[in-house]
């Protein structure tokens, strides 16, 4: 069983969202958690737009011992720690071109993941995008599982 609200607004500007999710399994006593997010974004000028949000999962637990790697690999979760930050900055540097950085944290064994991109409009119809993921963290730290990419990605309209 699932229960979950949002909501979404501004505040001197910026734009202020959350969701919250509470899940519980019938007839299994202690079985229930929590997820919730947070996050606020800002754009500052016409060529540069911020973001940033927290990640409660109270699924996941503090201890790095007891990740349950099996289910993350499995795809029955996505995140096996309970405390996450995701940053992002967009910065216009062209009008055909925009860069972005964007970085996800486990805020508890100090690990996660930084995604670069260039978007380029090579024509009215014709978009592409070289970027990376990069991953980092030691041993038994959650994000050591991912591997980092390197990846172009063209998009053509029609």
């Amino acid at each position: 069983m699932v229960a979950g609200a949002d909501f979404a607004g501004s505040i001197a500007g910026a734009g202020v969202r959350g969701e919250f999710l509470f899940s519980i399994k019938p007839n299994e006593p202690g079985s229930g958690f929590t997820k919730w997010i947070a996050g606020t974004d800002y754009q500052f000028a016409r060529w540069l737009y911020a973001l940033v949000e927290y990640h409660f999962n109270g699924e996941g637990t503090k201890d790095r011992a007891k990740y349950d790697f099996e289910r993350l690999e499995r795809g029955e979760i996505l995140n096996v720690n309970r405390s996450y930050l995701f940053t992002m900055l967009s910065l216009q540097v062209h009008p055909l071109a925009k860069a972005g950085f964007s970085m996800i944290s486990n805020l508890l064994d100090k690990s996660g993941l930084y995604s670069l991109f260039l978007d380029i409009s090579l024509k009215e119809n014709l978009d592409i995008t070289p970027g990376a993921q990069i991953t980092y963290g030691d041993f038994m730290d959650e994000y050591r599982y991912y591997p980092s990419i390197y990846y172009l990605k063209a998009v053509y309209y029609f």
